[in-house]
């Protein structure tokens, strides 16, 4: 039987993010804590930061 997808909605996952600054510990062991996957939250932080980056309009540019 196949798991059921776990939705977080986007003031949790900001709170996640938040962490990883105030915390000084690794992305893995936060994701650790919060029950969540290190790459999920991986993936939240560089979607903030991307988004970010585009509010003040610093787009990423690929070479």
């Amino acid at each position: 039987m196949a798991r059921e997808r776990r939705l977080f909605s986007e003031n949790i996952k900001r709170e996640a993010v938040k962490l990883i600054g105030q915390l000084g510990a690794s992305k893995a062991a936060i994701a650790r804590d919060l029950g969540i996957g290190a790459n999920l939250l991986g993936r939240w932080y560089r979607d903030a930061n991307v988004d970010a980056d585009v509010a003040v309009g610093r787009e990423k540019v690929s070479a």
